[in-house]
């Protein structure tokens, strides 16, 4: 029975949006840059250098849970992202709260609508954006969706039986809501076989009058719709559309039409396809899709289809994968035409699909990429609690495939799903948030999502409401006090790298159909997941010689077959549709189509240049004449050999590889070479380049080359702003840099063809003296958080303020005021550090009343020495920790926080969360507080 539609009866009123709205909603400009209030307001105006667009601060996902939202805590969260500097929000309803049934709003009700019209507004009022998810929950579905449009699996029997007369109940097998054979083949004695379809009568009875001779029969059944929406909201549950039909997709975006009548574009920027996670492998169209698409019939394939380690069943298969691929994008680019036709922007996930990235990437507008899980950095002072950390680590090398799309395409924004699971929850401190803010940006991420925070009125007790699954950075984690810092710092790194145009040399094919001939013997659709590229890159030579580049300096981006079909050749660069390359290079590669490598041939004829790695490919893809098209691919191969070698180059070694590529002077920088991977874009009047040193674990202070052309160079840290010109050495013919960097800093790096209009001087260290302790009486003041404000304490050993002898510090999650008097006598060094031991988590620092950057990750330390005095000084130290000793004590209480419907609240490996039995988590400032004096290089010595 066809479900009951969630758009019927709904009585929608046309609404006067305003031209200010509008431009509001897209063209949104920085608030104000105070902190959040409290108790105590945290100023960060000092240390945001510019006002910086929305797009280049971070946004936050946003749960609306049960969308139980209304008007005046709207207010309230909005007004606290904006005061923390966030650039927008991205609504995605879900379930909801245990006893706010009440408040709960259906999905697309006019209730929900009006609340989403007043959000819209307040964001413009905020300078905040606005995206929000198609949908409730993920992936796209509903009650709208029937058994026509819902996502599909199949199976396949095999049944061996005598010949003769056959009378079969096919009915029998059926397993779920929607069951019907759509194929059955007959496999004779002899080999040969027979489509018998047509002989299932309308009760899914076979009768066959059937060669008197053994007979093994193949049936093929489609079930469905086989899996309902993940955490749906009110209103949104139901099945999840069929992901390999445009059809269906349409139909869905159709009620979108009668609900909105056109206008969601007023309310906000951009819709969004989450990643893939629809349980399908079928459509019902597909064998006509196969057949139109691969030439042959697959019907008469189904024993390949199912199993086998046959060159026809592996071929068979690829087909089979490369359909499926093929239609899902179909299904992503009638998404992102609905978008286009409304006024509306289109982000998507490709990751999890069984489809090539590159290509769903690239027709978004806004790619988006996930981070799941922690990498093992090892940065001094960083922890990693084994026991609360999930295997699941990011590579840069595979978020790069959601940048190299937008390069390649053309698309300015690059957007990551940030944090998801980074550790346990309220156990994420902004310091192991940053590093892998680095390595996103080192992969070309322009536009972070913060993965998230709950939608949570000002009234409910602490914790607030919780989603299950993120890194929360919301109002009610005390990491969020100090989360302005973090904010700005990713303003800036973001500002610098959507400066200019993406800077990568090279262009690496990516041979998906390797991946589709290679992968397991049983018919299965390859999901190619941001948890198993173990699997589906690492063991492939593409993973082999995208490490070789960037080992050896070079910078680039991957391509698919179909975007090279739509490239050229112009002055000897590749031309794709979004930005030009000086060299393309192919992997080792075991299967490629003769378009692909005729587009290959053509561009190197034209004059660009190509290298192959180790051999020219072996095979074309798929079973339809596969014999006759390799005759055609060696005539292909045989007319490419042939081309002049500085055009096309067959190399087999890293040394062949490196030498090639200097003599096509291809720009290669010597970052590399002291564990610094950057990213490197051309601007107007040079070059902007990021760098952070998380992985090579060392300090740096050497001279480094450049590996573009530059007559002077400015730095700019990104954790405060400050800039300065860097020292240039000149000396056998090479320009070089002077670079200070310690394992865990980042920088901007700006390159100029003519003079920087920057004068001040980087401040370059050249030697340090015996450091100074800071020592005495400390006074301990709580300021700020929860569950009430402990009594000052005052003490000379610096040690956790859980550890202290306070019962309340036990339990508390908030900001302590450390502040201490001391003597310096006379200043005799040209600047001072402050050097931390250890910060847990983050602090604000004032000296003699001037508020330093913040420090929120490692290294703690910072230059202080021009808010020094002759004598005594006085030195102040907001610290706050993070949340995991307050939620400790509410479950040592048995306190019932966890009151949410669906998965509730779980722990990183998705069981019943706990903390009661968690040790006490350090807090406040631990150690020695240092004062190191140092010398400083002078810009003419």
């Amino acid at each position: 029975m066809k479900k009951p539609s969630y758009f019927h009866g709904i009585i929608w009123r046309n609404i006067f949006v305003t031209l200010f709205l509008i431009v509001c909603i897209s063209q949104v400009s920085m608030g104000s840059d105070d902190g959040i209030s409290g108790k105590k307001k945290q100023s960060q105006k000092s240390y945001t250098n510019k006002e910086y667009t929305s797009n280049s601060k971070p946004w936050s996902y946003w749960w609306w849970m049960g969308s139980a939202v209304d008007k005046k805590n709207i207010d309230y969260n909005l007004k606290k992202f904006q005061e923390a500097g966030l650039g927008g929000v991205h609504i995605v309803p879900i379930y909801g709260v245990i006893g706010e049934e009440v408040n709960y709003l259906n999905y697309l009700s006019p209730e929900w609508v009006e609340m989403l019209e007043y959000t819209s507004k307040k964001c413009a009022e905020l300078g905040l954006g606005l995206d929000m998810t198609l949908g409730t929950g993920w992936c796209f579905g509903g009650p709208e969706v029937d058994e026509n449009s819902g996502s599909m699996n199949s199976q396949i029997q095999k049944i061996i039986m005598d010949g003769g007369k056959v009378n079969l109940d096919l009915s029998e097998e059926s397993k779920y809501d929607y069951n019907q054979v759509q194929s059955v083949l007959a496999v004779l004695q002899d080999g040969s076989r027979k489509d018998i379809t047509a002989h299932v009568n309308a009760d899914q009875q076979l009768i066959w009058n059937a060669p008197t001779v053994p007979i093994t029969l193949y049936v093929m059944r489609m079930e469905g719709p086989v899996f309902k929406v993940k955490r749906p909201a009110p209103g949104g549950e139901g099945y999840m559309l069929d992901p390999f039909s445009s059809s269906a997709v349409s139909k869905y975006t159709d009620g979108f039409d009668t609900v909105f009548h056109g206008n969601l574009r007023h309310y906000v920027r951009s819709i969004y396809h989450d990643s893939y996670e629809y349980q399908a492998d079928w459509t019902p169209d597909l064998f006509e899709q196969f057949q139109k698409r691969r030439g042959y019939d697959l019907r008469l394939f189904l024993p390949e289809l199912q199993e086998g380690s046959s060159e026809t069943a592996t071929r068979v298969r690829a087909d089979y994968r490369q359909t499926m691929s093929e239609l899902h994008e179909a299904y992503i680019q009638t998404t992102k035409d609905w978008a286009g036709e409304n006024g509306l922007l289109f982000r998507n996930q490709s990751h999890g699909s069984p489809a090539n990235w590159l290509d769903l990437y690239g027709i978004a507008d806004i790619p988006e990429t996930e981070t799941f899980g922690a990498t093992p950095y090892e940065i001094p002072g960083l922890t990693r609690e084994p026991k609360f950390i999930n295997n699941d680590q990011p590579n840069r090398f595979v978020l790069k495939f959601a940048s190299s799309a937008a390069h390649v395409m053309g698309k300015p924004l690059v957007s990551s799903e940030t944090n998801t699971w980074l550790r346990e929850h309220f156990r994420v401190a902004l310091s192991h948030s940053k590093p892998e803010l680095d390595q996103l940006f080192l992969s070309g991420i322009t536009h972070v999502f913060y993965h998230g925070i709950p939608y949570s009125p000002e009234e409910a007790d602490w914790p607030g409401w919780q989603f299950y699954a993120s890194t929360n950075y919301g109002p009610t984690n005390s990491t969020f006090f100090h989360q302005y810092g973090q904010n700005a710092y990713i303003a800036r790194c973001q500002e610098a790298l959507r400066s200019g145009k993406p800077d990568n040399d090279i262009l690496l094919y990516y041979p998906i159909q390797d991946i589709w001939h290679t992968s397991p013997t049983k018919r299965k659709l390859y999901k190619l997941t941001a948890h198993n590229y173990k699997d589906w890159f690492m063991p492939f030579p593409i993973q082999k010689a995208a490490r070789e580049l960037d080992s050896l300096g070079y910078s680039f981006d991957y391509i698919s077959d179909k975007q090279l079909l739509q490239s050229k050749t112009e002055n000897e660069f590749l031309q794709t549709q979004g930005n030009q390359y000086k060299t393309l290079i192919i992997p080792k590669t075991t299967y490629m189509s003769i378009a692909t490598l005729q587009a290959i041939q053509q561009l190197a004829s034209d004059g660009a240049r190509v290298i192959f790695l180790d051999d020219l490919p072996s095979f074309v893809p798929g079973y339809f004449q596969y014999e006759q098209r390799e005759t055609d691919l060696n005539k292909v191969k045989y007319e490419i050999i042939k081309l002049p070698s500085d055009h096309l180059q067959l190399v087999k070694s890293t040394e062949s590889l490196d030498a090639t590529l200097l003599k096509w002077q291809v720009n290669k920088e010597q970052l590399n070479a002291h564990g610094l991977p950057y990213i490197r874009r051309k601007t107007e009047d040079g070059y902007m380049y990021f760098i952070s040193n998380i992985y090579g674990g060392k300090d740096i202070d050497t001279y480094v080359p450049l590996g573009v052309m530059a007559k002077d160079v400015v730095f700019t840290d990104p954790m405060s702003g400050e800039r300065g010109r860097a020292i240039l050495q000149y000396k056998k013919g090479v320009k070089s840099m002077l670079l200070q960097i310690d394992q865990g800093q980042s920088l901007i790096i700006q390159t100029f063809d003519d003079s920087s209009a920057e004068q001040k001087p980087w401040s370059y260290i050249k030697s340090e003296e015996k450091p100074i302790e800071i020592s005495g009486n400390w006074k301990i003041e709580f300021v700020d958080g929860g569950p009430k404000l402990p009594k000052a304490i005052e003490t000379r050993e610096l040690k956790s303020w859980a550890d202290l002898g306070n019962k309340e510090a036990e339990r508390f999650a908030g900001v302590a005021r450390y502040s201490i008097e001391f003597d310096l006598g006379e200043l005799s060094a040209d600047d001072y550090i402050l050097d931390f031991e250890k910060v847990k988590e983050s602090a604000v620092i004032h000296i003699n009343g001037h508020e330093l950057p913040m420090l929120f990750a490692h290294p703690f330390k910072t230059f202080i020495g021009k808010y020094l005095k002759s004598g005594t000084n006085k030195l102040e130290i907001e610290v706050a920790n993070l949340s995991a000793n307050r939620i400790r004590d509410l479950d040592q209480q048995g306190v019932k926080w966890q009151k949410f419907h669906d998965i509730n609240f779980v722990n990183i490996d998705y069981k019943h969360f706990d903390a009661s039995n968690w040790k006490l988590m350090e807090s406040g400032l631990i150690g020695k507080v240092n004062l190191v004096p140092v010398t400083l290089i002078s810009q003419d010595q």
